[in-house]
C-alpha cells in the first residue's frame, strides 16, 4: 500500500494483511515521508483486523553512500511504526541487485527478481561468478539455408555484404518476438557448439546467420541465448549487443513464444 487511500481500499476490500510501501529515494512507487505519519496511523488503527504483514522499499543502485541514506531513511521509518506498535515480520529493501549488499540493513526479506532466472543483476560480475545458472535458453529453428556470392546484400539496408561466396541461414525471430533490431550485426547465436554471427538488420520475424561452408541444415536448432558455461551466448551478450541491459533482454520477449518448463 502506496498512500492512505490504498490502505482504506484494501481494508473495505476484506484483504487479509498488507504491506506499506515507502518511498526513501528512488522517487517511484511508495509513500514520499511527508505521508509517513498519516499512513502509519492509519495502518495501526487497522491493524487488529488488517496486520501489517510488511514494510518495503526500493533501493536505487546509484550508490553504496546514495543507498546507505535510503537504508538509514527504512530504518526510520520502521521505527516510526514501532513507536504505534506496529512492528511487521518482514523488511525488505532489496530486489536482486542489492541483496547482497544489505545483509546488515535490518531487513528480513529480499525480493529476489532476475537472479531467480539465474542472471546476474550486475554489470561487472557473471552467473557463474556469483553461483547462479541462467535457467532459460531461447532457441529457434533454421527454416531456410541458401549459398550467396561475394557482396550480395543482405537484408534490410544491406548493412552485410560477404567478402567471399558463403552460406547464410534464416532463423524465424525478430524484433515482434523481442530480439531487438539495435543487434543486428554485432549479437551471435549458437548452433551446436559453433558460434555465428548475426548479419544484416534484424528483421520483424527473422535474423540472418552467416555459417560459412559449414554443414547447417534446416531445423537444426538455433540457440540464441543460455547458458555460457556450456559454451551457449548469454544474455548478458545480448544486452551488450543491443546496448541495453540484461533484464530487457528477457523481459522483452514476445508473450507468444512458446515456453517449455524442464526440471
Amino acid at each position: 500500500m502506496s498512500s492512505v487511500d490504498q490502505l482504506e481500499a484494501a481494508v473495505a476490500a476484506g484483504v487479509r494483511a498488507v504491506h506499506l510501501a515507502i518511498d526513501t529515494g528512488l522517487s517511484r512507487n511508495g509513500a514520499v515521508e511527508s505521508e509517513w505519519p498519516e499512513l502509519f496511523e492509519r495502518a495501526a488503527d487497522h491493524a487488529a483486523v488488517v496486520p501489517v504483514e510488511g514494510l518495503m522499499t526500493h533501493v536505487s543502485n546509484a550508490s553504496s553512500e546514495e543507498d546507505g541514506l535510503q537504508t538509514a531513511r527504512f530504518a526510520r521509518a520502521s521505527a516510526m511504526l514501532d513507536e504505534l506498535g506496529v512492528r511487521p515480520p518482514l523488511l525488505h529493501v532489496a530486489a536482486s541487485a542489492a541483496a547482497r549488499d544489505y545483509v546488515g540493513s535490518g531487513a528480513t526479506m529480499v525480493r529476489f527478481g532476475l537472479a531467480s532466472y539465474g542472471l546476474s543483476p550486475y554489470p561487472d560480475r557473471t552467473s557463474a561468478e556469483l553461483g547462479l545458472r541462467p535457467a532459460m535458453t531461447v532457441t529457434a529453428p533454421v527454416t531456410t539455408v541458401k549459398r550467396i556470392p561475394a557482396g550480395e546484400g543482405v537484408s534490410y539496408g544491406y548493412l552485410f555484404r560477404p567478402e567471399r561466396d558463403t552460406s547464410i541461414a534464416i532463423v524465424p525471430a525478430g524484433y515482434a518476438d523481442g530480439i531487438d533490431r539495435a543487434a543486428s550485426e554485432r549479437a551471435s547465436v549458437t548452433i551446436g557448439q559453433r558460434t555465428y554471427r548475426v548479419r544484416g538488420r534484424i528483421a520483424m520475424n527473422a535474423l540472418v546467420i552467416d555459417v560459412g561452408d559449414d554443414p547447417v541444415e534446416i531445423g537444426d536448432e538455433v540457440v540464441l541465448f543460455g547458458d555460457p558455461v556450456l559454451g551457449r551466448q548469454s544474455a548478458a551478450d545480448w544486452a551488450d549487443a543491443m546496448g541495453g541491459i540484461t533484464y530487457e533482454v528477457v523481459a522483452c520477449l514476445a508473450a507468444g513464444l512458446t515456453r517449455r518448463y524442464t526440471a
